[in-house]
Parts: C-alpha cells; sequence; structure tokens
C-alpha cells in the first residue's frame, strides 16, 4: 500500500523519478523493491565521518 500511495502522490506532483535508498546487503528490501518494479539504476556513495570503528 506504501508504494502504491508513493507512486500516486508522485504522479500527482508531477515528479518525474523516485529513488529509494538501502543498505547493500538489506537482501529482503533489494527483493521487494525488484518485485514492485524498481531497477537499479547507479550508486549511491557515502563516507560516514563520525562512525565508531
Amino acid at each position: 500500500m506504501l508504494i502504491t500511495y508513493i507512486e500516486k502522490k508522485a504522479i500527482d506532483l508531477g515528479c518525474s523519478n523516485i529513488v529509494l535508498d538501502t543498505f547493500t546487503g538489506n537482501f529482503a528490501v533489494h527483493r521487494f523493491y525488484y518485485n514492485n518494479g524498481y531497477d537499479p539504476k547507479g550508486f549511491h556513495f557515502v563516507v560516514v565521518l563520525d562512525e565508531k570503528k
């Protein structure tokens, strides 16, 4: 239901894209996105500067 709402809202607002992020190891979410018609189109690179080691 949430994906349907987001897509309708984006259309109503005149958006041309919906971008969803997930961590690389979150395979359950990857599967969910794929099953809802979303495909990866690029990479999102991040550096966390204040993360404790």
